[in-house]
């Protein structure tokens, strides 16, 4: 795990801890990315929001990876940062196990894509008696 410390325009440091996942070992063959949205699909959405008069609005989630469980067959340890034992946070040699994937996992993105698809899946509602619910186009498993 890594320390980043950054400062902003009032001159405060905020540190953010992450896993140094670019030492971590990995199957060059396994997935770890997940899709986006695609460009053209963003426009059009606009578009026919403006046409609509719509409200439109974003959304970064922040710890998104977190609501992804780790698979069953992963086990994934880590040490704290050594600065955390230099404060006396935590105690030399201490290791966890994660439960869940996080910030700089290879594997987060993908891990975040299968629980995001799982739930998006499971949702339903209903509106003036009508149920509606999310179906995943054929042509594009991701």
């Amino acid at each position: 795990m890594l320390n980043v410390w950054s400062r902003t325009d009032q001159d405060f440091r905020k540190c953010r801890t992450c896993i140094a996942g670019n030492l971590q070992q990995f199957d060059p063959a396994a997935q770890r990315w997940t899709a986006q949205a695609e460009p053209s699909s963003i426009f059009m959405a606009a578009k026919l929001a403006a046409m609509r008069n719509w409200v439109v609005s974003k959304l970064d989630v922040k710890g998104a990876f977190l609501n992804a469980p780790l698979p069953p067959d992963e086990l994934i340890l880590v040490q704290p940062p050594a600065q955390w034992v230099a404060w006396g946070i935590v105690e030399q040699g201490v290791v966890w196990k994660l439960n869940r994937a996080v910030y700089g996992l290879r594997q987060s993105p993908k891990w975040w894509s299968d629980e995001r698809d799982r739930k998006l899946k499971q949702l339903r509602w209903t509106h003036d008696g009508d149920e509606f619910y999310l179906e995943q186009n054929e042509a594009d498993t991701q």
